[in-house]
């Protein structure tokens, strides 16, 4: 295709440049009509296409607007077309100018009985006329021509050796909308609810994956915890031997707080916190951060506080502990964990390792 274009470019260069000679206005009606019968075998289907740009901003309301030229090489008739954007809220009219001749200075209309073909095509715009980087007057409105397509630069290559300049970008063109962010949380209702009225006027509830969420409902965490005493602003005189059961559920992740209710302990027990989502200590409403699992899977004991408790969690469930390592039993038997856990059951390590010692028969370190 491309040589074929080369061929026929490079046999009708001279033929062009006759015809571009000829002053139709100065023909005979017979030889005017021939003309046109000798440009319609040439350049039936020719049509030279550039990109232009009206700047008006000068005028009040005034803007950018973008054309498309088409210039026909068959009767050296022009189209002017208008360029819509997306959502740009303008009726989308069809032409600016449609497919006529137009004058390089216009004057005003022409007599009665005078055609476009009784002026001079000297008068009117032809295709050596436009060129990428220069301007052209369309009734008064300054286009400039920032770019072509590439038979239109292809065509001016072989045809007239001209080289059209690259196509311009128009940055500015593009508009810069600022995008509304999420406002923050307030407070007020859940997380979820605030962001479901801000995106909708009328907020749908959210939506789960039913087979997903089947599947983590089985998934609940649960691990025995006390207050840590250290770190408790106001304790009282019994609050160091009050234990928890800390639930977290993957489902929705959220967690809930039981206490063991134990006679005569002068604690009721029950609902110590209601199942819910916790943010962590020491962040703002705004930032909407909660307590995940990667907060609770991790080495025991492991201080926590929730809602400005501070907890220490000492021990987890058999599931807990299978799922945090992946189901392999042996590594939940290594000798670093049942050291620690030795350690921290029992208070008076040394006169442990002293009976031992004392039921040694063989004096061997074994029993």
């Amino acid at each position: 295709k491309e040589n074929d274009f080369l061929w026929t470019n490079q046999s009708a260069t001279s033929q062009s440049n006759n015809l571009d000679a000829v002053d139709s206005a100065s023909l005979q009606h017979s030889k005017r009509q021939g003309l046109k019968r000798e440009k319609f075998l040439k350049f039936n289907n020719k049509v030279l296409r550039f990109y232009a740009i009206w700047d008006n901003r000068i005028a009040m309301f005034g803007d950018k607007r973008l054309y498309t030229i088409n210039y026909y090489m068959v009767d050296d008739t022009i189209e002017v077309l208008e360029r819509y954007g997306m959502n740009e809220g303008r009726d989308p009219f069809p032409k600016l100018l449609k497919k006529s001749k137009i004058p390089k200075r216009f004057f005003g209309m022409n007599g009665l009985g005078v055609t476009p073909d009784d002026i001079s095509d000297k008068l009117y715009i032809r295709e050596r006329d436009l060129k990428v980087g220069e301007h052209i007057d369309v009734y008064g409105r300054k286009l400039y021509i920032y770019g072509c397509d590439d038979f239109t630069r292809k065509f001016y290559r072989h045809t007239f050796g001209i080289e059209q300049a690259n196509n311009e970008e128009l940055d500015d063109m593009f508009l810069d909308f600022p995008t509304q962010s999420e406002p923050p949380y307030l407070g007020f209702g859940t997380e979820d609810d605030s962001i479901a009225s801000f995106y909708r006027l009328i907020p749908k509830t959210r939506k789960y994956d039913p087979l997903k969420q089947e599947e983590l409902d089985k998934i609940v965490f649960r691990f025995k915890a006390k207050f840590d005493m250290s770190k408790m602003r106001h304790p009282g005189p019994d609050d160091s031997k009050r234990r928890f059961v800390v639930s977290y559920f993957m489902s929705d992740n959220t967690l809930s707080v039981y206490e063991p209710p134990v006679s005569n302990s002068g604690f009721q027990g029950g609902k110590f916190l209601e199942r819910q989502k916790v943010r962590r200590h020491g962040t703002s409403i705004a930032d909407c951060e909660y307590i995940s699992s990667k907060d609770l899977l991790r080495d025991l004991p492991l201080a926590i506080t929730i809602n400005n408790f501070p907890f220490l969690i000492l021990e987890s469930d058999r599931f807990t502990l299978r799922y945090r390592h992946k189901g392999n039993v042996a590594s939940l038997l290594n000798i670093d964990m049942v050291h620690a856990k030795i350690i921290r059951n029992i208070p008076d390590l040394q006169s442990l390792l002293q009976s031992l010692a004392d039921n040694d028969e063989n004096k061997d370190g074994t029993m």
